[in-house]
């Protein structure tokens, strides 16, 4: 094709002209730019600058008749009076804007499309308060004003990153009443809808329409909903009533919020550890707040939170040890808490009732479970912080196991009142408070039945120092079974005066101090009970050191004083007690009166006993607890029974060494006198030296002396060996009256004289007596015997006859007896006798041998029947 032959002058016109149009349209390109450029500035500007926002480029930018699009917006967060500066800049991608052009110049668009906005927050995003004006005023007017004036009816953002949060859409849609928000990841959405009102339109979430007129709201209202849900699951569903006129606002609210949905949000978002463990149950709640919230008033709230019943939480922590714990709170009434706020302070109170708390533990294959009670519960609290809380509960746990010690049944019931001050603390108990187990057992010990009871309140509190401190005046422990190994018994203590600090420094040592009493004390062990037995102690703890002064009673007399010092940093202690002087006789309870329900009959009814020692203890890691020390032991003229055997005037003063815990040794020789012993023959003046020593199993007795039948019974003594197979020494019978031994044994028809003297070898073996060739002797000149057999005729056996009648006015010179006495208690006597009868053939001599034998045991029983062991006793003590 060839070109039109132009002439030269009008082609060089036209050029100029197609110059001119392109330099034209570059020029309003690049006005257009601009100005394009300029209204974005003059839109977005008023709304960015007061939150501290500054454009810093745009590219791509590209105009069409009711659309604007820009491929790229970078800007930064500059700083202002409520939000930092960022020291990253955010970027926006593939923005478009719809627009009515007529509307463009009044800051009116249509809608918003973003691809991607990525927001570099500031690193500290704590807010910045303005040093001019530190209010928050909240007007409801604005508020209504900024949603009904938004630039834009819609606003849609394919995907937002913040921080860790990645791949965020979000849409928000206005129209003339409501506002509507979605936020949505994957699955997770947030819907958020605000409507407001005023005297021409009324709108609700949560009345119905046709109830509208019966719920007129006043001007400047907004009310709305929010609606979060993951997985499909809902997690919080809430609505909300705003109403605020010159400053006054009036906030309510309700709703329900799935905790198992909720947590497993939370979870997706990475902002639950995996280890925290699972959350389930529903929450249902109203809340409301009113107040002035604009100056020149100080701006102030009222607020309550109402957890409604119905609501129940169940949540399972793992424990490392291959167990977890799960805690169940169930809302039987509403849990009311209410609040107020004030620029100066933040005050809070809550009030409640029928709240139920299960905490169960699974370890393994087992199961246990504690549920707490509340039956009332009050607070209030204030910032800073002080707090006080009232609150009313019982406490049950079926099964504790700690370590190798199981409580079966834990009861705890009981008022605690709490008060916080800044880092003081204070909880009372109050007077009626209970704790019970049904058993807490050990591996050598059960407590069966046991409870604590607050006679009155206790109160514990720390101190500026961060210290400890205990304070009560009546505290009492029953204890109605205790076992340890085989022997059982029973118990009631009771702690008054009770002061103890635990100081908080490491390196500090607790101090203690109380009135320690117990009483009805008992064990099922002993055949017998004791008469009122009680026990006190005051206890003083400090610097590690235990000091106790202690008193044991019986039958309201005090019959044992102890004061010790125990020293818990090496396990020694040093304890000196006393047996005080005890009284006995005729203005005085015998012995027998401490004690109920005794096996056997026993008293002691005159003299005096006293005792004392000084121990040392010490703690072995094998033997256990060792004591060493002095021990003395009193006793004069103590007179009594035991059994049928009464014993008067009993003397003697022991004194000796306790070699830890094992052995004891008698300090020098002891010396012993009894008045009388008689168990149907009465044994008197006893006197004897005696010491002990158990290192060689040794009970040396020396110079033993006594009266009997009117003659005397001596031994050298010996030295007894409990440890050996047999013991043996002799006893010494001087001058012994025939006459008064044969009174004693009421022997019938016989009757003779004589003093008798002689040796008897005894012999103990197997806890029993023996006694084998002895030998006695009549003293010169002799003695006699008459015995009447109580025959008149003959008996048939011509011997028997003539021995009957020799010893009818029998005269004797000599008389030698073989003694054996055996461990059944059979006395055999051969008696040998030479004397004559002048009453038959003309006082012929006449030689006898005679065996006699007797059962020792039942011829002391006899005696024994025949008399009154306290009327022989008190006859004893009158001929003293």
């Amino acid at each position: 094709m060839s070109m039109p032959n132009i002439p030269q002058k009008r082609l060089g016109t036209w050029n100029r002209v197609l110059v001119g149009f392109l330099v034209l349209v570059m020029l309003f390109g690049a006005l257009l730019y601009f100005l394009m450029s300029f209204l974005i500035v003059r839109i977005a500007n008023p709304y960015l600058l007061p939150m501290g926002v500054e454009l810093r480029s745009l590219k791509g930018l590209q105009l069409g008749s009711d659309t604007l699009n820009v491929a790229n917006i970078t800007f930064a967060f500059i700083g202002s009076d409520t939000v930092k500066a960022s020291d990253k800049e955010s970027t926006l991608t593939n923005l478009q804007v719809s627009y009515i052009p007529s509307q463009l110049l009044k800051g009116q668009l249509r809608k918003i499309e973003i691809e991607n906005l990525t927001l570099n927050l500031p690193s500290e995003a704590q807010a910045v308060t303005s040093t001019e004006d530190s209010s928050t005023a909240i007007n409801i007017a604005q508020w209504l004003s900024t949603l009904q004036t938004l630039p834009l009816e819609t606003l849609s953002i394919e995907s937002l990153a913040i921080g860790a949060m990645q791949n965020v859409r979000v849409g928000v849609s206005r129209n003339a009443r409501e506002f509507v928000t979605q936020i949505s990841r994957d699955d997770m959405r947030l819907d958020l809808a605000l409507n407001w009102h005023d005297e021409q339109f009324v709108s609700s979430y949560f009345i119905p329409d046709e109830q509208l007129p019966g719920h007129p709201f006043p001007p400047q209202t907004m009310t709305g909903n929010l609606h979060i849900a993951s997985g499909g699951e809902s997690v919080f569903e809430g609505e909300l009533t705003l109403h605020e006129n010159q400053g006054q606002l009036q906030a309510d609210s309700s709703g329900s919020l799935q905790l198992a949905a909720g947590e497993q949000l939370l979870r997706r978002l990475d902002l639950l550890p995996e280890t925290l463990g699972t959350l389930a149950g529903t929450v249902y709640f109203s809340a409301s707040a009113q107040g002035r919230t604009q100056p020149p008033d100080d701006q102030a709230f009222n607020m309550t939170l109402s957890l409604l019943a119905g609501s129940h939480v169940r949540g399972t922590v793992p424990i490392p040890t291959d167990s977890e714990t799960t805690i169940t709170w169930q809302a039987t009434e509403p849990l009311a808490i209410s609040g107020t706020y004030t620029t100066q302070n933040i005050g809070m109170a809550f009030t409640t009732a029928g709240q139920s708390v299960q905490a169960t533990l699974h370890t393994g294959t087992a199961t246990q479970v504690a549920t707490l009670a509340i039956t009332q519960a009050t607070g209030d609290c204030a910032l800073p912080m002080r707090c006080s809380l009232q609150l009313s509960s019982l406490l049950n746990l079926p099964a504790v196991t700690y370590e190798n010690i199981t409580i079966e049944n834990l009861d705890a019931v009981g008022s605690l009142a709490l008060e916080f001050d800044g880092s003081i603390a204070t909880a009372i108990l109050a007077q009626g408070s209970r704790i019970g187990a049904t058993s807490i057992n050990g591996p050598d010990f059960t407590l069966g039945e046991v409870n604590l009871l607050l006679q009155e309140a206790m109160t514990i509190h720390t101190d500026a120092a961060g210290d400890i401190l205990i304070d009560s005046n009546g505290v009492e422990l029953f204890l109605p079974m205790l076992r340890f190994g085989t022997n059982s018994g029973h118990a009631s203590i009771k702690a008054s005066a009770l002061m103890a600090r635990w100081p908080a420094l490491p390196d500090s040592f607790p101090q203690l101090s109380m009135q320690l009493d117990a009483r009805t004390i008992g064990s099922d062990q002993l055949p017998f009970k004791a008469r009122k037995p009680e026990v006190s102690a005051q206890l003083q703890l400090s610097n590690n050191i235990l000091h106790a002064n202690s008193r044991f009673r019986l039958a309201d007399r005090e019959i044992l004083t102890a004061e010790s010092n125990i020293d818990l940093n090496n396990g020694t202690a040093q304890i000196h007690a006393e047996i005080p002087q005890l009284q006995f006789g005729p203005d005085q309870q015998g012995l027998a009166y401490w004690f109920q329900d005794l096996p056997f009959e026993a008293d002691i009814i005159a003299g005096s006993v006293a005792a004392s020692a000084d121990l040392q203890l010490r703690m072995d890691d094998v033997a256990g607890i060792l004591v060493s020390g002095p021990i003395q032991l009193s006793a004069d003229k103590l007179s009594g029974f035991y059994t049928n055997t009464a014993i008067v005037d009993f003397t003697t003063t022991l004194s000796g060494e306790l070699i830890e815990s094992r052995d004891f040794i008698s300090r020098q020789t002891q010396q012993i006198r009894i008045g009388s012993v008689n168990p149907g023959v009465p044994v008197e003046n006893i006197a004897f030296n005696y010491g002990v020593d158990t290192r060689n199993q040794t009970l040396d007795l020396q110079d033993l002396q006594a009266t009997l039948f009117n003659g005397r019974l001596l031994s050298e003594g010996l030295a007894y060996d409990w440890g050996a197979a047999e013991n043996n020494f002799i006893l010494t019978l001087e001058r012994i009256d025939l006459s008064t031994l044969l009174d004693m044994g009421a022997y019938e028809g016989i009757q003779a004289s004589g003093i008798i003297s002689g040796n008897v070898p005894v012999r103990i073996a197997d806890n029993a007596v023996s006694v084998a060739g002895g030998t006695l002797h009549v003293e010169a000149p002799g003695g006699s015997i008459r015995y009447l057999s109580g025959g008149t005729g003959s008996s048939g056996n011509a011997a028997l006859d003539l021995v009957n009648q020799a010893l009818s006015n029998y005269q004797y010179d000599l008389l030698e007896a073989d003694v054996n006495y055996q461990p059944s208690g059979e006395l055999n006597l051969a008696v040998r006798l030479q004397g004559a009868n002048p009453d038959m053939n003309q006082g012929q001599r006449i030689n006898l041998n005679l065996n006699i034998s007797d059962n020792i045991p039942s011829l002391l029983q006899s005696l024994q029947s025949s008399r009154s062991i306290t009327d022989a006793l008190e006859r004893a003590l009158q001929s003293r």
